[in-house]
């Protein structure tokens, strides 16, 4: 409707995060893409302050719960690999993304997720200190792993069912031990190779009708007085 929306939480830096988060996803095609998505994190959850370090860094290698601790993030990924599962083809990234992000907020060797805001990130100098994990992620030795070949650009607003038969348990997160990759990467190799060869013929089509409005020109030109 074109009209401004503010919200609210108690801090602002949990459930608030996943809301406006989950809005842009939403509404917004650029959100959706490999640069979009990391953009948006970067801004809703990093600059925003959410507290990491509180939530996530501390239970990778604690066996007590702590006090702070809580899968808000986490959370907020796995409505994103919902939508991802209901509109395949509307994200240029995949499932593999969603874990990479998983693995590294709770335990990383870079320093993206370090700290629990902007102001902590600062005083340690993990900007001189340490390296990007965005600068990782978008190498194309790396990208490659974390692109849909199912993608197709979508501009339109794409509205997920929360309907309780509509959602399903993330096998690749909380199944990830007990489900083999094999048939798994075989599947996608598979799948890979059927849409590059749809491309290579589509490419062909292309071709050939070029080729024929070419000719259906020169008939023309020929036949004309």
């Amino acid at each position: 409707e074109g009209a401004s929306i503010l919200i609210h939480g108690t801090e602002g830096t949990d459930s608030t995060l996943q809301v406006t988060s989950l809005a842009q996803i939403i509404l917004e095609p650029r959100s959706r893409t490999i640069r979009g998505f990391e953009a948006l994190i970067e801004r809703e959850w990093l600059q925003a302050g959410h507290p990491f370090q509180q939530r996530c860094a501390q239970s990778a290698y604690c066996n007590s719960k702590q006090k702070w601790e809580s899968p808000v993030f986490l959370l907020f990924l796995d409505s994103v690999w919902q939508i991802l599962r209901q509109f395949p083809c509307s994200f240029e990234f995949n499932e593999n993304l969603l874990i990479m992000l998983f693995e590294h907020a709770y335990a990383s060797q870079f320093g993206t997720f370090l700290g629990n805001n902007e102001s902590e990130r600062c005083k340690l100098k993990l900007q001189q200190k340490t390296m990007s994990l965005w600068s990782w992620v978008n190498r194309p030795s790396e990208l490659s792993k974390f692109t849909n070949p199912l993608f197709e650009a979508n501009n339109l607003v794409i509205w997920p069912s929360v309907a309780p038969q509509s959602l399903q348990l993330w096998e690749g997160i909380f199944l990830r031990w007990n489900r083999s990759s094999k048939y798994l990467d075989e599947a996608y190799e598979e799948m890979v190779n059927i849409i590059e060869y749809n491309k290579e013929l589509q490419a062909k089509v292309n071709i050939l009708r070029r080729q024929l409005a070419e000719l259906e020109t020169e008939d023309g030109m020929q036949e004309s007085p």
